[in-house]
């Protein structure tokens, strides 16, 4: 049985296909909260008993236990500080640094032993990642079940949901939006059912004709639940002065989740060094000020002008969108629902299981072909004499689609006398306008005061491509480097020596691409 799990910021949910082939969400015995209108979730929430054995407690178990308001043990939203580099200190827990790597691999792995008890007879998993994620987040993400001899594949958290959209036959152009704790996904994609015909019934029957979806653009941000909750403490504290703890930003949440469907909510604070207590209220108007004067909306604007931009290229406008599907806990404030209303028309928004809907449509995955794009962009690392530091050189820009039709070639020269070999530093690229930090065991994060071009190495481990016999020597071009990527997502590098004219490495796979 084909299982997915949708590791998310705030809640993490698991689904599988039922005996009729329908999507279900899983209900993990301890873990999963009590069964609500919102569907059946797991608090991405994780309580350290002991570091030196990986005793946890995770989801439900933690509120059950009456655990997640201990600063020093207790962690949230970890999700953001995988695959990505964290700035400042590191949680410490018995003197011991526990980065969010490791936090990660505690909560799914408890998962996936509770999961593996209830699912022995598994045959495939699907996970998901956001669509800014780094390759090193989707390496990491695929450590988690090493070992376990079963085959698994990723998608895009959006691009999953676009698959449990809902059409039987015909064509369907759907822009999902997914906005949730820490994330803001926009994924534009078309889907294909071939009608139904006696032969394809039969074809499709037997797993060779399958539906088609094409993933057209997509953007991602790092913005979402966690960073409102943050804005709205910082309101209290300007306003009222109230203390800032693991405390105080949780009642910021259930403030912000209550505003959902009240027009004002209130929390009490009682602060016990100082037995002095708050009345913490807020109402909906003021959170739309506190979002506005945050960008929160013009953030939102440019993430969705640009897949309108890409869609645009290639000759399409939201009037030929069949519909928008709305996920992700932020979607359920009325301010953002009101900012999406602003941009389509209402029987074109779909917003039904918007926690769910991620993990049932990744659960589908393997019965649809899907084409994709890269994310993004790709280049080659440089030193800059004259600022005696590593630049990057893009190489393959974001939007590419792969396979690539036409290889990449670059030439190469020894850079010192009587040179041994030739390195190639190949890296994932972004414009980076956020630093990540930890602060109260929740991973935070805030602007720069400049953008700047970030770099992840993918084979920084293995840099050389190329030993050189004779010693390669300056001023002369020594090796031609042709790169591809193939249906896989796969960067592969071809070498051959100029000097010798042999071909020192034939279609070496070098990384995976997002």
């Amino acid at each position: 049985m084909h299982y997915a799990i949708d590791f998310g910021t705030s809640n993490t949910v698991v689904a599988r296909l039922s005996a009729s082939g329908q999507p279900e969400s899983v209900a993990l015995p301890g873990l999963s909260a009590p069964l609500s209108a919102s569907g059946v979730l797991i608090p991405s929430c994780l309580y350290v008993v002991d570091g030196a054995t990986a005793q946890v407690w995770c989801g439900q178990e933690v509120g059950d236990r009456g655990l997640e308001n201990d600063p020093s043990r207790c962690f949230r939203g970890f999700k953001r500080g995988l695959g990505g580099p964290l700035v400042g200190f590191v949680p410490e827990l018995d003197g011991v640094a526990v980065p969010a790597e490791r936090l990660g691999s505690w909560f799914l792995q408890r998962i996936w032993a509770s999961l593996q008890q209830q699912a022995p007879a598994m045959s495939a998993l699907t996970l998901t990642v956001p669509v800014d994620s780094f390759e090193l987040y989707r390496q990491w993400l695929l450590t988690v079940t090493e070992g376990q001899n079963l085959p698994v594949q990723l998608v895009d958290e959006p691009t999953a949901a676009a698959l449990g959209y809902g059409i039987t036959e015909g064509r369907a152009l759907v822009l999902i939006c997914d906005l949730g704790g820490g994330t803001a996904d926009f994924s534009l994609v078309r889907l294909e059912i071939p009608r139904r015909s006696p032969l394809q019934t039969l074809l499709r029957r037997q797993g060779v004709l399958k539906p088609t979806a094409q993933v057209l653009s997509k953007a991602g941000l790092v913005l979402g639940g966690i960073d409102i909750d943050q804005w709205i403490l910082e309101f209290w504290q300007q306003h009222l002065g109230v203390p800032r703890n693991s405390l105080t930003l949780r009642l910021a949440e259930r403030v912000k989740i209550a505003l959902s469907s009240a027009e004002e909510a209130n929390e009490f604070y009682f602060d016990d060094r100082t037995l002095q207590g708050y009345e913490l209220t807020l109402g909906r108007s003021q959170l739309v000020d506190i979002l506005t004067q945050r960008h929160f909306f013009q953030r939102l604007e440019r993430g969705l002008h640009e897949v309108e931009q890409q869609a645009l290229r290639q000759n399409l406008t939201w009037q030929d969108l069949d519909g928008v599907v709305l996920l992700g806990g932020t979607m359920l404030m009325p301010a953002v629902r009101d900012w999406l209303a602003d941009h389509f028309a209402s029987q074109k928004l779909y917003g039904d299981r918007p926690l769910e809907a991620i993990a049932h449509g990744a659960v589908q995955l393997p019965q649809w072909h899907l084409t994709d794009i890269l994310y993004h962009s790709y280049g080659v690392r440089y030193w800059d004499k004259k600022y005696q530091r590593h630049h990057w050189h893009p190489l393959i820009p974001a939007g590419q689609v792969y396979p690539l039709t036409q290889p990449i070639e670059l030439v190469l020269g020894a850079s010192a006398p009587d040179q041994p070999a030739i390195e190639l530093v190949i890296g994932e690229l972004s414009e980076q306008e956020l630093e990540v930090y930890w602060e109260e065991n929740l991973v935070m994060t805030r602007p720069l005061s400049q953008q700047n071009w970030n770099g992840q190495p993918l084979n920084a481990n293995q840099p050389a491509i190329a030993q050189l016999n004779p010693l390669g020597q300056p001023g002369s071009d020594r090796l031609r480097v042709t790169l591809t990527i193939d249906a896989n997502r796969t960067l592969r590098l071809t070498v051959t020596d100029l000097l010798t004219q042999q071909t020192l490495t034939q279609d070496r796979p070098v990384a995976r691409l997002q």
